[in-house]
């Protein structure tokens, strides 16, 4: 497959996630979002880890080795939130006593939110928030590690995901 297709395909699924976000953000509860968040999380993840692309492009080579939950945390930020977010996690910090400060100053089901008009805003940056927080939780879960995030809105519109493995 062309390298123009690929790209084209990646946008095209990017555009469809911003749409279904806004349709179910407006008719979802925070714990379903969380809960869809999570399964598409999981999916993208065994996809990634098989050594295929989520967007339907090419296999991408031999699948990640990964042996500790660093190394595990560090496949979610780079690859797997790349293949939905189009982009890597903007940073991650680590204790190494099992916690993890992810930071994404322009999270896709974030930023979309922050473009209504402010009350908007208020109502369902929660709900934004919950399902990405759900894809770390799905994504981790599906190699090996159990984690509880907790996801905070940043005033520039971005978000922070505290990552606690068990």
């Amino acid at each position: 497959m062309a390298t123009g297709s690929t790209t084209s395909m990646k946008n095209v699924s990017i555009t469809t996630l911003e749409y279904l976000l806004n349709e179910h953000c407006v008719r979802h509860s925070e714990a379903e979002l969380h809960a869809l968040g999570i399964a598409v999380g999981t999916k993208a993840a065994l996809r990634l880890l098989e050594g295929g692309a989520p967007q339907g492009g090419p296999p991408q080579g031999d699948p990640p080795v990964l042996r500790t939950p660093l190394e595990c945390v560090k496949f979610v930020c780079r690859d797997v939130w790349a293949a939905l977010e189009g982009r890597a996690m903007d940073s991650l910090r680590t204790n190494h006593a099992g916690t993890f400060l992810l930071r994404d100053a322009g999270a896709l089901c974030y930023r979309r939110c922050w473009a209504g008009a402010p009350e908007e805003t208020l109502g369902s940056s929660g709900r934004f928030l919950a399902f990405s927080g759900g894809v770390l939780v799905g994504a981790l879960a599906a190699t090996g590690v159990a984690a509880k995030v907790e996801v905070a809105g940043t005033e520039t519109g971005g978000a922070e995901y505290t990552v606690e493995v068990a």
